[in-house]
């Protein structure tokens, strides 16, 4: 129980950083090498971060209840995650991944 609680107290990080990531694309539409650059760097942090600690909470909790402890963590960190991007993405479609086209 205790590994779960020190794995959410980093939600709000994971949260930011996808907040961060979503926004940072809308002002370097013109810039791709630099778009290609921020987009890897960000998504490598939000997917590590999210398998570095998935994998401490594999390892740390009992074998009983490590599912619920997994599932549970997918819930409070990856959904949030995904609402972020699935909405910074329909306030404006059409700046999000335009500098991808050229």
């Amino acid at each position: 129980m205790a590994s779960f609680l020190m794995m959410l107290a980093l939600a709000h990080l994971m949260w930011g950083v996808t907040w961060i990531h979503a926004s940072a694309m809308r002002r370097l539409d013109r810039y791709f090498g630099v778009k290609f650059t921020v987009h890897v760097v960000f998504s490598v942090i939000i997917i590590g971060g999210l398998l570095a600690q998935m994998n401490f909470l594999g390892h740390r909790e009992a074998g009983h209840t490590r599912q619920f402890y997994l599932l549970a963590f997918l819930i409070i960190e990856a959904v949030p995650a995904m609402a972020i991007i699935f909405y910074r993405y329909y306030q404006n479609p059409s700046s999000y991944w335009s500098g991808w086209k050229r």
